[in-house]
């Protein structure tokens, strides 16, 4: 079973294109220990590539910036609750259309915030694509 479940997942493996590092396969079993020292090797030669290529240091950087990210937005989205809340009433009274508390909301926001086209943004990587497409 475990034979047929490995040619399984290298045929899927196959249909994929891995820029860098492609992944090893290590058949393991925890509980009779087997594999287990093939699994650590495996770990250790992907650790020194993704050390000797940088990826390391961009995954860590990657990986701040989406910390950072989630917490601002988190904050944001609560800043945002509570003007929605403070400009619903008054646009009912008024009749101002969705379009312009969101345009008003929008601008308070940037006010406080540097211009997008200032900061520089890491794309996330590729990881792993389909042959041919």
């Amino acid at each position: 079973m475990a034979l047929q479940l490995q040619r399984e997942i290298r045929g899927m493996m196959e249909m994929l294109h891995f820029p860098g590092w492609i992944p090893e396969l290590v058949a393991t079993r925890a509980r009779e220990g087997v594999g287990v020292d093939l699994l650590w090797a495996a770990i250790e030669r992907h650790d020194a590539f993704l050390r000797a290529s940088g990826e390391l240091e961009t995954k860590r950087a990657n990986a701040f910036a989406h910390r950072v990210r989630a917490l601002v937005m988190g904050d944001l989205a609560k800043r945002v609750d509570a003007r929605i809340g403070a400009l619903v009433h008054a646009a009912d009274r008024n009749g101002v259309d969705p379009y312009r508390v969101a345009a008003a909301i929008i601008g308070d926001a940037a006010r406080g915030l540097p211009d997008a086209g200032d900061a520089r943004v890491a794309e996330s990587p590729i990881r792993a694509s389909v042959k041919g497409l």
